[in-house]
């Protein structure tokens, strides 16, 4: 189950027109997925009509102050306040250490690269007509998170809730009597991950195995399937925010991680494989 409400911001509505400084604008379709540190969004090309997926840093406990992202307690500031100021540099900081990190993982691992800098935004339009000028956001043009390439993990365990047929070719959803099946009958398409916090095997996590590297939030609004839900089909799983990863052995590591996904090294270090493995014991 996706628990939408602990990790709920308050997303840029659908018809929101996004004008960045580079000359780009977009009008934003849908909220496809959302992670401790991000909102992903459908958006479409107002100049070449093309599908684009932007990432807006948006910390989950933070809230939307005229357009932008804001510390909750902070409803009160001017527009020209410097603590917001300051608050859009970091949020520009973190994207621009994701891009660079996502440049050095993409040899170990499967992830989404963000090419394109930083997009500032220069003007937001909401679909009731209000606008705020230079809004203190950040957002990636996420390369590769197009429908047409697939989907959030988040929409696939939307789409398991429903039945299956022609139409849902993933819907999982079944009658009470049907969920009790024997342990032994259940067959494993690949081999089972163990579990550190139950030591059982656990065939539906997701398994990201990058040398040297930490990912550090393996949640469900973090990664990335390639494939399509119209014809059932998985191709591969990248992942799709580089914002908590680590090196093997650091002694601490910012517990930033989705709730519910936090394994106890991240408050003590040192971080091992393991503490990936508790993540993904989270995800089943």
């Amino acid at each position: 189950m996706i628990r939408w409400k602990k990790m709920r911001r308050e997303p840029l509505p659908n018809e929101t027109i996004l004008s960045f400084l580079n000359g780009e604008e977009f009008v934003l379709q849908d909220l496809l997925a959302e992670n401790k540190n991000a909102l992903f969004y459908a958006v479409r090309s107002q100049t070449t009509g093309q599908a684009v997926v932007l990432k807006e840093f948006f910390n989950s406990h933070w809230v939307r102050l005229r357009g932008a992202p804001a510390l909750k307690g902070w409803e009160q500031e001017p527009p020209d306040s410097r603590k917001l100021s300051r608050t859009y540099l970091w949020l520009r900081r973190q994207a621009e250490q994701e891009q660079r990190m996502n440049q050095e993982l993409c040899g170990s691992v499967r992830c989404v690269i963000p090419e394109k800098p930083v997009l500032p935004a220069g003007t937001l339009v909401l679909p009731d007509g209000t606008e705020w000028q230079w809004p203190y956001c950040a957002f990636l043009e996420m390369d590769g998170m197009t429908a047409a390439q697939g989907f959030p993990l988040q929409a696939l365990m939307r789409e398991c809730t429903n039945s299956n047929g022609p139409a849902h070719p993933f819907g999982n959803l079944r009658q009470q009597e049907e969920c009790f099946v024997p342990e032994e009958t259940v067959r494993y398409r690949q081999p089972p991950l163990p579990c550190r916090s139950s030591g059982t095997p656990c065939w539906r996590c997701v398994r990201c195995t990058v040398r040297g590297w930490i990912m550090g939030d393996l949640s469900s609004g973090n990664l990335f399937v390639e494939g399509s839900l119209a014809e059932g089909r998985i191709q591969g799983v990248s992942f799709a925010d580089a914002s908590t990863v680590r090196k093997i052995g650091e002694n601490e590591m910012p517990a930033t991680a989705a709730p519910g996904f936090h394994a106890p090294e991240l408050f003590s270090g040192p971080v091992t494989e393991k503490t990936d493995i508790f993540r993904r014991a989270g995800c089943c």
